[in-house]
């Protein structure tokens, strides 16, 4: 695709600091798990993530083994009133929205699921838009700036594929809240860590308003997470 070498240059040049993101507070609480935070947790594992970037090449299967190890830490830090399960569950697909704010707030900005002004949604509830923002490519289209929606789904299974019945959610959220217009073409994203993306009855009960970047055009598309500035800007900017 056109676009990868200018995500490479892009990322290339970035000067350390210059990328302004902050936890969301929203996301990250402290839940008592000791001295232990999920917030500290994160920095954690997005630090060893930076360490790893300039010893080896990283692609998804790597950053989501070590998502999941933190993840398994943070679960099994001190007593907690929340079952083990599900603070595993809150904590890699928390990181995990982290990562993908980042990613549009750097990489995406050009290409077909390029984002502008991309943001987290507040207060979700895992209704269904996790975040949004304008499409890069289509800014001064006629009709005017496109809204885009994002669902962001982490999965340990690489085998896994999220259904029609959650992104119908992320449709339908993004109609009533962000003015999406069904006319326009991929503007409900999927951000997923899997192989497989959408299941088939996603993709033909959305057709092409439906857009997925997952596994596998994150490790082959996107060279930018693959380098050292990626991991270098995100924990500065921590």
């Amino acid at each position: 695709m056109v676009y990868v070498n200018h995500i490479f240059f892009y990322i290339m040049n970035m000067e350390l600091k210059i990328i302004n993101i902050k936890l969301k507070a929203s996301k990250f609480v402290h839940l008592g798990c000791g001295n232990l935070t999920e917030e500290e947790e994160a920095k954690s594992c997005i630090k060893e993530l930076q360490e790893m970037s300039h010893e080896q090449v990283l692609n998804m299967k790597k950053i989501t083994k070590v998502i999941e190890k933190h993840g398994k830490v943070f679960s099994k830090n001190g007593n907690n009133i929340l079952a083990e399960e599900e603070l595993y569950n809150q904590f890699v697909g928390d990181v995990f929205e982290l990562f993908a704010e980042f990613f549009f707030k750097t990489c995406s900005t050009v290409g077909q699921y390029g984002v502008v002004n991309y943001e987290p949604a507040v207060n979700n509830d895992d209704w269904g838009v996790d975040g949004y923002g304008i499409a890069a490519d289509q800014r001064e289209s006629v009709g005017g700036p496109t809204p885009v929606v994002i669902q962001i789904k982490f999965r340990s299974n690489p085998m896994d594929e999220i259904s029609y019945t959650m992104l119908a959610k992320t449709g339908w959220d993004g109609c009533k809240n962000y003015e999406l217009d069904i006319k326009r073409k991929n503007n409900v994203i999927l951000f997923c860590n899997t192989e497989k993306g959408a299941n088939y009855l996603a993709h033909n009960a959305m057709g092409d308003n439906l857009y997925v970047v997952d596994m596998r055009q994150l490790d082959k598309d996107v060279t930018g997470i693959r380098t050292t500035a990626f991991w270098d800007n995100f924990v500065a900017s921590m």
